[in-house]
């Protein structure tokens, strides 16, 4: 009698724990679509599912409306099946990338969903999110720079919307004082003149820009003169900038140089060919553009003389006086 009530009172306590299990059992096992439905059942069932946000369910439903048989189904219905399962796959590919911590990878998902479902309103949604989230990051790491590109991409995929607009404009002026601070020149031009898109009336920001201008054009100027490129192309480079700054009484000076500089090489060339006379007079005209290189085409101008005679001197003009008798060898 004992046993037999030892056994009851096993069995009492195995088949709760038997039902347990095979609930719990159950919990861990997928929702996966029941077989041997209709195509339009799979497909209704896996379209709430996408809505929900449930892509991953989804995507089996939607699977499994195209497998199932398509006797009677027309052929729109397989072709919007379609359509939601390249959707659902998308979207689960964003999901996770976003989980992986790369949201703004998501965004090209999301793109490539608007072009299969263009009346599906959620991939705009998901993509204003994203730049919402990022830019409010950014900011408050004080990347401005960083803030006011994303900040961008939000105006381009909400042009409607005045807020991101405003803050914009906002990380846009910070990016620009920070890189004209730091002297990073072309990315403060850059950002100022995106400014004043947005702000076409804002007289100080066109300023600034050709205040940066004159700066950028001086310093490049000044960069290859410096390194001696006395050609044509400088001094007509120079004469242009001297007229457009006028106030800028370097640039006058340096085109003094480099005229100077030019008459001594080509000076140099024909010295070195013999040719004294075009030398003497190439050097004279140097000799009063570079005062302060005086001392250096004296002494080119006393090696001629010492060449061609101490009391040699010209201004192109040969003039002979006197009487010649007998044969007479003349050179010049």
């Amino acid at each position: 009698m004992r046993k037999f009530i030892l056994v009851i009172f096993s069995l009492s306590l195995l088949l709760p724990m038997l039902f347990s299990t095979k609930v719990m059992a159950e919990k861990r096992e997928p929702n996966l679509p029941p077989p041997g439905k209709t195509v339009s059942f799979y497909l209704t069932k896996g379209g709430r599912l996408l809505e929900s946000g449930n892509f991953s369910l989804a995507i089996a439903y939607l699977e499994a409306s195209l497998k199932a048989p398509r006797k009677g189904v027309k052929m729109s219905v397989v072709q919007l099946a379609e359509k939601l399962l390249a959707s659902a796959r998308l979207y689960e590919q964003a999901r996770l990338i976003r989980e992986a911590g790369q949201q703004e990878a998501a965004v090209e998902k999301y793109l490539e969903i608007m072009k299969i479902n263009p009346v599906d309103p959620r991939p705009l949604e998901f993509i204003v999110e994203i730049y919402d989230i990022l830019s409010e990051q950014a900011e408050k790491k004080k990347d401005y720079r960083e803030a006011a590109r994303l900040y961008e991409n939000w105006v381009k995929y909400a042009p409607a919307n005045d807020f991101p607009k405003k803050l914009l404009i906002t990380n846009l002026r910070l990016a620009a004082d920070e890189a004209f601070t730091s002297s990073d020149v072309q990315a403060a031009v850059l950002y100022y003149k995106k400014l004043l898109e947005l702000d076409p009336t804002d007289v100080q920001i066109e300023k600034k820009i050709q205040e940066i201008e004159k700066k950028q054009e001086l310093a490049e100027i000044e960069k290859r003169f410096q390194n001696n490129v006395y050609d044509q192309t400088l001094t007509g480079e120079l004469t242009r900038l001297s007229i457009l700054y006028p106030e800028e009484t370097k640039l006058k000076d340096m085109i003094r140089v480099v005229q100077g500089r030019r008459e001594m090489r080509q000076a140099d060339s024909l010295m070195a060919s013999y040719k004294y006379h075009e030398a003497f007079n190439l050097y004279k005209k140097a000799s009063l553009l570079l005062p302060e290189e005086k001392e250096k085409i004296e002494q080119r101008i006393e090696e001629i003389q010492i060449r061609t005679g101490a009391n040699y001197s010209s201004d192109g003009i040969a003039i002979l006086r006197g009487t010649i008798q007998g044969s007479v060898k003349l050179s010049l």
